[in-house]
């Protein structure tokens, strides 16, 4: 399948004009012509030297990688720093470099959608809605259907989902049933700021957000930074094989991980 017609169904399915005006979506990284025909391709949270080693020897030619590989303006492009190595490397491999960000983020049935997805079941709307689709948008609240009866739970739950062993909690004053859930993939100090809800799941927040969040009544479990995000590329796989109708080979990257562990 020709690069052109990927990014072509890529952008149908979470299309750019829902990324924030602040990030940087989409092709970021395209060979010259004639372009090689794309095979193989794999989704990444991350472009690490370990990755790309990983796509290397797997004959990629697509890198589908959440976060941008490209976000502050390069003045110079050389092999002076890692991440600027990688990008030339990639270039002289003629490897493509898609990156989708908060145009998935925001999208019906993307990351937020899977986050919220693994604490329960109820209504769900976005938290900052887009275009007056109230499941489009940032971030995500449910309101479950059946309350969760303790914090314990809920943290219980989360661990689950994401497959951790330890996230951090900070507990407020509330011991009532968990009745409203709101989420932020990622960073979601700002998009969680004026959330009612019974907690708050994200990946991080700042020190102060979370004191204000606790301070609202609002209990707070942080997981770490891209471990709300990368589970998604699991859900993301099958649907992407289906959409290229299995014209393309698509796995989900084995060395891709969050920089940060607990030990």
């Amino acid at each position: 399948m020709q690069l052109a017609e990927v990014v072509t169904k890529l952008n149908r399915l979470a299309p750019l004009r829902l990324a924030a005006a602040w990030d940087n979506v989409g092709l970021l990284l395209e060979p010259s012509s004639p372009q090689p025909p794309i095979q193989r391709m794999l989704l990444t949270n991350d472009f690490t030297s370990a990755v790309w080693k990983e796509a290397e020897s797997k004959n990629v030619n697509l890198i589908y990688c959440y976060h941008p590989v490209i976000f502050a303006p390069l003045k110079r492009l050389t092999c002076a720093t890692e991440k600027q190595g990688l990008l030339v490397r990639a270039v002289e491999k003629r490897v493509a470099i898609y990156c989708p960000h908060t145009a998935m983020d925001a999208v019906e049935d993307g990351v937020n959608d899977w986050l919220v997805g693994g604490l329960g079941d109820g209504m769900t709307m976005a938290l900052e809605t887009l275009n007056g689709n109230p499941r489009e948008g940032y971030g995500r609240k449910m309101l479950l259907n059946e309350p969760v009866a303790t914090l314990d739970e809920m943290i219980a739950r989360v661990k689950s989902h994401l497959g951790l062993k330890h996230v951090q909690v900070a507990r407020c004053s509330k011991t009532d049933p968990i009745r409203i859930v709101a989420v932020c993939a990622g960073s979601g100090g700002k998009v969680l700021e004026s959330a009612k809800a019974d907690v708050l799941v994200t990946g991080e927040m700042s020190h102060h957000e979370i004191l204000a969040a606790v301070e609202r009544g609002s209990h707070v479990i942080t997981c770490g930074h891209s471990n709300t995000e990368r589970g998604f590329l699991h859900t993301l796989k099958p649907r992407l094989e289906a959409l290229f109708e299995k014209a393309i080979e698509v796995e989900v990257s084995e060395v891709d991980a969050d920089p940060l562990v607990t030990e």
